[in-house]
C-alpha cells in the first residue's frame, strides 16, 4: 500500500474543488494499493492500482441529487459532520453524528440538503480488490 504519513494538518487549508452544481470536495487523502493477479486466458501477471479516497464533501444549503435512488461500485463510508441530508426514500433527516457503511451495490438516496446550511460529510471511498 502507498499512503503519505500526514500530521495534523488544517483541513481548510486544502483546495476545494467543485464536483457537481452546488456540491464541492476537499480530497484529505488518497493512496493506492498495488494488486497482482494473473490472467487465466494469457497467464500474464497484471498490476493494478486500487484507490481509497477519504474527503471532506460538501452539499450547499438546498442541494438536490437526482430523482432516483444510487448505487456505487465501491465501499462508502459518511459520517455526517455539519448541517443535515434529508433522504428522501426513507422520509427522514440525517443529524450530525449520523453514520453509514455502504458495501458496493447497496441502493441508497436520493438525498437533499439542509436548505439553510447545507450538510458537510466526511467520506471514505475504498474500491475492492479486483479479482482476476
Amino acid at each position: 500500500m502507498v499512503k503519505l504519513e500526514l500530521e495534523f494538518f488544517d483541513t481548510y487549508k486544502v483546495e476545494e474543488k467543485s464536483v457537481g452544481p452546488n456540491e464541492t470536495e476537499r480530497v484529505l487523502s488518497r493512496y493506492w494499493e498495488l494488486c497482482e493477479g494473473e490472467l487465466s486466458s494469457s497467464r500474464s501477471v497484471i498490476e493494478v492500482f486500487v484507490p481509497t479516497d477519504k474527503k471532506i464533501l460538501f452539499f450547499g444549503p438546498g442541494y438536490t441529487q437526482s430523482d432516483e435512488p444510487r448505487t456505487h461500485v465501491y465501499w462508502e463510508e459518511v459520517y455526517i459532520l455539519e448541517g443535515r441530508l434529508y433522504d428522501r426514500t426513507l422520509e427522514r433527516w440525517i443529524s450530525p453524528g449520523g453514520f453509514c457503511c455502504r458495501p458496493p451495490g447497496m441502493v441508497h438516496g436520493p438525498y437533499t440538503a439542509d436548505p439553510e446550511v447545507g450538510c458537510k460529510q466526511l467520506v471514505t471511498l475504498t474500491y475492492d480488490k479486483p479479482t482476476f
